[in-house]
């Protein structure tokens, strides 16, 4: 009798596929395990069938990829590595454990008040981020919003995947729930303002357990998000005009993010003195001169696939363009020096500052396919790709060099304060001690003593779904500054000794 095979243990790279987590039309995702760090991932496989009509369109795929790798920010969905095989491209993920935002609305159909303004918050702060770079989603709705073990937000499926939709705009069939009426017209866009009707859509699902716009009829559906049509839900009154100011039909008149962080329905809860996080601002539309780059930072945009005549011509020019983009993502990491100091005096950055780098592709069909109230995208089996058997992966061969080292670091851990009140507490502690700072994200700071030419990098990290570990890094400058600065915080956020 013959003994039955064990299934063949998958592998990518240093990854043990575990099980399938999903399928749409990008392709299947696969629950893997690192076995060098038994660090869970989620790897994205996309068949390069999909790229058969677009010889350029792998290149692009790679050149986002390595965008999306650079990403920093802690409600980003983070991308690990890059492998290629024959057949496939495998996009390995950081794995949000508590899956779709999707399915933990549906499970729960409304929010407290505090939950979905705090998920709204990370929401609005990561798009800002994006729109920083000229980044735009364009696909915002609660299954492209993903929950990590501590129910903190992940923003996924902001860049590959839309090469690939490219593609196939034809035959896939979107839900219009919460596309922006410039969208559904048909009309030239601007997605940064099209992302923020989206989020306003998904903070009043979070509140109300239901969509503003929704209809039997698909006709009358899209009539009335073209005409903002839709009844306001017995919110508090700041609640219900910030909602009201997001689905504005006319883009023109739609609220900004900077305004949106402002109004008062953004702040319920937290310290009035709080300062929201905001990106770094770079002036991604002044020519640049190639001979000012450290030559460390141009040997990164040459790995990152970018020719030497191709740097020339994007870095001088004066539109925002993707190797300014890796440029500044790449100074923002690797090189304190180069972030602009001399705005810290701008409260609020003009989220329009920088031109788009992606374009919107062709406007979708729509299809009302959905029978729940959040309007989940149902995948035929016509629309997902058959994957066949996984091929032997190979790692790109471009890599970046890691973050600039630390002199010294030091952790320590944090009870029962809210994150936003963590940050507010150190804010307060660097205003103290006479240091200049970036609040870039909800979770970090980057700070400097100009006097004594020190820097340093705080940031914090979720231990459990209410505490926070800080940590402290010193980039320059002297150790017993840094040894007293650490004791210091620790004193200010109550760690005793």
């Amino acid at each position: 009798m013959d003994t039955p095979h064990a299934p063949t243990e998958q592998k990518i790279g240093p990854y043990i596929v575990i099980r399938t987590l999903g399928e749409g039309i990008t392709g299947k995702v696969k629950l893997a395990v690192n076995k060098e760090t038994n660090e869970n991932v989620a790897i994205k496989i996309i068949p390069k069938s999909s790229f058969e009509k677009r010889a350029d369109l792998q290149e692009k795929v790679h050149r986002e990829c390595a965008l999306m790798r650079l990403t920093d920010h802690p409600n980003i969905l983070k991308l690990l590595a890059y492998y290629e095989s024959a057949r496939h491209i495998y996009i390995v993920l950081e794995y949000a454990k508590q899956g779709e935002l999707f399915d933990y609305l549906i499970s729960r159909r409304v929010l407290p008040e505090d939950q979905a303004l705090d998920f709204f918050r990370q929401i609005i702060l990561a798009i800002e981020y994006l729109h920083s770079f000229g980044i735009c989603h364009r696909d915002l709705k609660p299954e492209n919003i993903l929950l990590d073990e501590y129910t903190r937000v992940k923003i996924a499926d902001f860049g590959f995947a839309r090469w690939v939709r490219s593609n196939i705009a034809e035959t896939s069939c979107g839900s219009p729930h919460y596309a922006a009426p410039e969208v559904i017209n048909g009309h030239p866009y601007d997605g940064r303002k099209a992302d923020i009707w989206s989020c306003g859509i998904i903070l009043f699902a979070l509140l109300a357990g239901y969509l503003p716009f929704d209809d039997p009829s698909i006709r009358t559906l899209l009539h009335k998000v073209k005409r903002g049509s839709f009844q306001m839900p017995r919110f508090r009154p700041e609640i219900q005009d910030l909602i009201q100011k997001i689905l504005t039909v006319d883009p023109q008149n739609r609220i900004t993010i900077p305004e949106i962080k402002q109004h008062p329905a953004f702040r319920l809860g937290l310290n009035e003195s709080y300062i929201f996080p905001s990106p770094v601002q770079y002036s991604n539309l002044e020519p640049i001169d190639i001979k000012t780059i450290k030559p460390e930072l141009l040997d990164n945009l040459r790995q990152i696939g970018f020719k030497d005549d191709e740097l020339e011509t994007q870095l001088s020019s004066t539109e925002n363009t993707m190797a300014k983009v890796f440029l500044s993502m790449l100074q923002e990491r690797f090189d304190p020096d180069s972030l602009p100091w001399n705005q810290l005096a701008v409260s609020e950055a003009n989220e329009l500052s920088q031109e788009p780098i992606m374009h919107a592709s062709k406007v979708p069909k729509f299809n009302k396919n959905s029978t729940d109230a959040f309007q989940r995208h149902i995948v035929s089996p016509s629309e997902s790709y058959s994957m066949g058997a996984m091929s032997i992966a190979n790692q790109s061969e471009w890599t970046l060099v890691e973050d600039y080292d630390a002199i010294i670091e030091d952790v320590f851990d944090t009870y029962g304060a809210s994150i936003w009140q963590v940050m507010y507490n150190i804010q307060t502690f660097l205003n103290t001690n006479g240091m200049q700072w970036f609040h870039p994200d909800p979770q970090s700071f980057i700070a400097r003593n100009e006097e004594t030419n020190f820097y340093i990098a705080i940031e914090a990290t979720f231990r459990t779904t209410d505490d926070v570990t800080i940590l402290v890094r010193l980039k320059r400058g002297d150790e017993a500054e840094f040894n007293s600065i650490f004791e210091s915080l620790k004193s200010t956020l109550g760690i005793a000794a």
